[in-house]
């Protein structure tokens, strides 16, 4: 993945023009058939190998690295999205204190934990778009008012409702007090 702001770009396929800009961001994504966000279990699984390989890490703790590395590039992809979505839309302070916000809240009030990466990750990039949404269609005069009064709602909910159990992440009776 590439994002990089351009003066101008464009797509050639077969030395025919498909799609061009003028100023603007290039998102370049190198995606080959069959490729999908499961890529990212994959790709732990490999550098565990390299690791185990070259006897950095020991091959009965493959589970555990595996896994580490799993959750470090879900995050990447987390970090990516939240970049490009706050690029795009020229709101880099905005998206990080959704980002801090969205992890802390997820922390403390558990929720909705996806099948897949790709949904999880769509899940992801799609409140962060709504919260932009709703910040920018508030006049500028009304919009700390709006993000304190929605900070205080989710709290008063998420003091009666969390956390919330789900079967991809079920909470153990020491979460639960």
């Amino acid at each position: 993945v590439l994002i990089q702001r351009v003066k101008d770009a464009s797509v050639t396929i077969d030395n025919k023009l498909y799609s061009s800009i003028n100023k603007g961001i290039l998102a370049f994504v190198g995606i080959e058939k069959g490729d999908s966000f499961e890529q990212v279990e994959k790709a732990a699984k490999k550098i565990t190998d390299f690791f185990i390989n070259k006897s950095v890490i020991k091959d009965t703790d493959r589970e555990i690295y595996e896994y580490g590395y799993e959750l470090i590039l879900s995050q990447s992809v987390y970090i990516i999205i939240m970049i490009a979505i706050s690029v795009v839309f020229h709101a880099l302070v905005e998206s990080l204190l959704f980002f801090i916000g969205f992890y802390i809240y997820r922390k403390i009030a558990g929720g909705y934990h996806a099948n897949t990466y790709l949904k999880c990750h769509i899940l992801f990039a799609m409140n962060q778009l709504l919260f932009l949404l709703v910040l920018y269609t508030y006049p500028t005069s009304y919009r700390y008012v709006f993000i304190v009064a929605i900070c205080i709602i989710a709290m008063i909910i998420t003091f009666f409702v969390a956390p919330i159990d789900h079967p991809n992440k079920p909470f153990d009776n020491k979460e639960f007090q």
